[in-house]
This record gives C-alpha cells, structure tokens and sequence, in this order.
C-alpha cells in the first residue's frame, strides 16, 4: 500500500465531522480500495524541520491522527501551493493562478474550442452582473476558486424583479435589494456564466462530467459519468444533492439510438482538450474535470 497526502485548506474545508457525507472523508476509505492510503493534511500540519506530516487517517470507522513522513505524493487540493513543500514531494493538481477564469480565458484565446464554451465574464462591478442579465436573462454567478456548488447562485430577471435561487431556496428582490445582495455577497473573486438549463425528461438538471488523468505522454485515462441533480435546483453535482449514472446508461435513457454518438464526442473530448490545453499554459496537466452538457436543444458547453 502506498501513502498519498490529501492537501486541504482550512479556510475551504473544515476536516471531517460528518463522517457519512463529508466527500474528504468519504475519499479516505474509498482509496483504500485502490490499495493507497489517503491522508489529510493542512499547511500548518507539515513540520519542515523533521520533515514530517500530522495528517488524519481514517481508521476503524473514525479519523485518527498520525504523524507520517511527507508523501512522495500529494494531491494539492489547497488553492495555492505550497512552495517549501514542493521541495520534498510531488504536488499534483492546483497551481498558482489557475482559475476558473483563467482556465476559460486561455482556452478563449486559442479560438479552437470558442462553440462550446459558455460565456464568462469577471464580476468586477454591479454593472457587470446587471448587463449579463439584461442579455441573456438567466445568469449563474460562482466563486473564481469555488468547488462542488459552494457559493453558487443562479439570478434570473423577471421584469424588473429579480429571482435568485440558492440550492433551491429562492429570493425575490427588487432592483435596490439586488445591489445590496451584490455589494454583500458577490464583491470580490466571482465570475458571471450565462445558465445553461439542460435538464431530463423528468425535468431534472444534468451534465456529464468527463475526468481526465495523464499516465504520461499524453496518454490520458478518460472517465465519464452523468451527474443529475434535484428538480428544483441549478446544479448536478453531488454536493447539492445530485447523483450520478453510468454514462451509457444515462445517454441511452435520454437520447435513444444517438447514444453512441454522443458518448463518442465525448471521449474524443476528452483525449484532445487537455493535451491542447497544456501547449497552452506551456506545462504539463496531470488531471483535468470537465462539464459538459450534450443536449440536443442546447449547444455542448464547457465549464
């Protein structure tokens, strides 16, 4: 079995409590499976001068801190890295400056992949938030480093009233409470993306996420699966209530005899965005997660 360091930051995740559906702690015990003994960590848990780590390991149905070597691997889920900590180890993931901003404007430039990219936009003022929804009526505002729906928000404009729905709880404002809300709220580090409303027959919100690992040069391992969510919610990931499908599963379902097809463009997707991807940033990528949304009555999206 071999070690592997789980980077996280305390400022994004408290270490697990509820044990049950904590995604971090869930992950402990799912690695093991792989034969990897996962561990959790924080910045300030690394002591450099003995060059250990005290992480949490999920033991006997509970979390049980240990003090370990520093790993010759570390999947960095922290947003930034750790430069004194590179020095010993292997940082995998998140690097400085990549956002979902970024990610969305180099990809932008190259011009090769512009039809399936939603359009995204930083929230730098309350002008910015009101033009996007003067053209596309439904907008999703999201954190710049958010993950699994934290800090999502789809605003939508009815007249001169404005409906905001947050994991389901919905708001109604008018167009002074809306500026208060931005100016609480949605200030600092958001980014603006026209709503894509794919959902099932059934009425229910989907994607299909496409995971991406390199096993090197460039030889990438594709996964894909379908994430749909609640009915009376925006997102499809597991954090806000959704699950998942085994893709054939899902696309046969829902598009009939074109399921091949579809699931084919897909895997083509995803073996040639994250080498063009990586020309672009002039580095290697070791994973990539991409959300896509292959309806018929909606353009294939890029999140």
């Amino acid at each position: 079995m071999i070690t592997v360091g789980r980077l996280i930051s305390s400022r994004e995740t408290d270490y697990p409590t509820d044990h049950d559906s904590d995604p971090n702690y869930v992950l402990l015990y799912m690695a093991r499976a792989f034969d990897v003994d996962l561990f959790l960590f924080e910045p300030e848990d690394v002591d450099y001068e003995s060059k250990t780590v005290r992480g949490l390991f999920a033991e006997g149905g509970a979390p049980v801190r240990k003090t370990v070597p520093i790993p010759p691997l570390v999947d960095n889920h922290y947003t930034g890295v750790d430069e004194e900590l590179s020095k010993y180890t292997t940082l995998a993931r998140i690097y400085p400056g990549d956002t979902k901003l970024t990610t969305y404007t180099d990809l932008k430039a190259s011009g090769k992949y512009d039809h399936i990219l939603i359009p995204t936009h930083p929230v730098d003022r309350y002008e910015d938030l009101t033009a996007y929804l003067h053209e596309y009526g439904e907008v999703v505002v999201k954190p710049v480093l958010g993950a699994q729906g934290v800090g999502v928000v789809k605003i939508e404009k009815t007249g001169d009233r404005y409906r905001l729905n947050t994991r389901g709880v919905i708001a109604d404002l008018s167009g002074e409470e809306l500026a208060l809300y931005y100016k609480e709220n949605l200030s600092e580090d958001y980014i603006l993306q026209q709503y894509i409303d794919c959902r099932t027959a059934g009425g229910n919100p989907f994607d299909i996420r496409i995971r991406v690992v390199d096993r090197g040069g460039n030889d990438w391992a594709v996964a894909l699966y379908a994430r749909i969510g609640l009915s009376d919610g925006i997102l499809s990931n597991n954090c806000a209530g959704g699950h998942t499908l085994p893709t054939d599963y899902f696309l046969k379902s829902e598009f009939g005899e074109q399921w091949e097809s579809i699931q084919s463009d897909l895997l083509k997707l995803g073996r040639e965005l994250p080498a063009h991807y990586a020309k672009l940033i002039h580095r290697e990528i070791f994973e990539l997660g991409l959300s896509v949304f292959p309806d018929f009555l909606c353009q294939e999206n890029l999140t």
